[in-house]
């Protein structure tokens, strides 16, 4: 068991994640690929964003694909919600399955994009952002 996934997983501490990018015919990104997105706490209790980014691809033939998404409407829509926006950048990003800090796969730029390469058909990422 992933201690670290469940916790964050099962918290009621703060509301469930949701859906906040989803390819489609016609978008930036790969068609079946998702990603979610929970306001978290860390274990220092500190507000972090955990990040599930999924490739659906279902076919063994059908190759990795790099995500990219721009998480700036989800904090937007954090503050509509009446919750804080995220104000400062990313400053640190965990692999929870892995338990790698700063995978080699993932980048986050200034703006908020975040960047994952190469997530396997089938696959994903679970991601910390702090």
């Amino acid at each position: 068991l992933n201690k670290d996934i469940l916790r964050h997983h099962q918290s009621t501490a703060t509301p469930p994640g949701r859906l906040v990018a989803s390819g489609k015919a016609g978008s930036d990104m790969c068609v079946g690929c998702q990603v979610w997105a929970r306001d978290v706490r860390t274990d220092a209790g500190d507000d972090a964003t955990l990040l599930v980014v999924v490739n659906w691809g279902a076919s063994r033939d059908q190759h990795a694909e790099d995500i990219s998404f721009d998480l700036a409407s989800y904090y937007q829509g954090r503050a509509q919600r009446g919750l804080e926006g995220r104000s400062e950048a990313i400053a640190g990003v965990e692999d929870l399955w892995a338990h790698v800090d700063a995978p080699a796969n993932v980048e986050v730029s200034a703006e908020g994009v975040v960047a994952v390469s190469q997530v396997p058909a089938g696959g994903c990422e679970i991601l910390l952002l702090s």
